[in-house]
């Protein structure tokens, strides 16, 4: 399917552009990340702005940065349509990928050992066809345990085809940033 974007319209994002977040914050810390995790998406820190960043790939090219407030639980990103799928560009070779909703959520289970993609949300339909057209053989759809998280779980579930679709049962108004690592893997994963 051709879908039509607005990307073309955002600013360009350089390698010069991402230096001015090359800062560390114990945040990053405080959210579970890892120095390797850190280093391979390249979150920074924009004093500035007070939030960490985020670099978003698309192909291999920087569409936009991401960011989030340090302070309070805001997510920042431009209005991109439609929306691409996080870390997409870091798995296309997996068997097996975590979905998530948000990247923090993503980046944690990487620091986890766990490959994971984020959605910027439950997942649209552009976002659907990505997913059905990675390599990888499983999903494991690890989205929040609110309303939200579990309409976009079962709309996943029945759009995602010709693979293997698992699901993590994260507990009622939670999400995997709010478990301690241990209770993440007590998690059971349901068929």
């Amino acid at each position: 399917n051709i879908v039509s974007n607005n990307y073309s319209e955002l600013p360009q994002i350089t390698s010069d552009t991402l230096k001015q977040f090359d800062y560390f914050h114990p945040y990053m810390y405080k959210r579970k990340l890892t120095d390797d995790v850190i280093e391979k998406f390249e979150v920074g820190y924009d004093p500035k702005e007070d939030v960490l960043t985020f670099p978003v790939y698309v192909n291999g090219v920087c569409l936009f940065v991401a960011k989030r407030k340090v302070k309070y639980k805001k997510f920042i990103m431009p209005k991109v349509e439609p929306k691409p799928v996080y870390g997409l560009d870091y798995v296309w070779d997996e068997k097996e990928v975590y979905v998530t909703e948000s990247v923090i959520n993503a980046l944690t289970l990487w620091s986890y050992g766990l490959k994971a993609v984020a959605l910027f949300g439950t997942g649209s339909s552009y976002q659907i066809d990505l997913l059905n057209n990675v390599s990888a053989r499983k999903l494991i759809l690890c989205l929040d345990g609110d309303e939200a998280g579990i309409r976009g779980r079962n709309r996943l579930i029945k759009s995602i085809n010709n693979k293997i679709v698992t699901y993590i049962d994260v507990p009622s108004d939670k999400d995997i940033n709010d478990l301690s690592k241990e209770d993440f893997f007590k998690l059971e994963e349901k068929f």
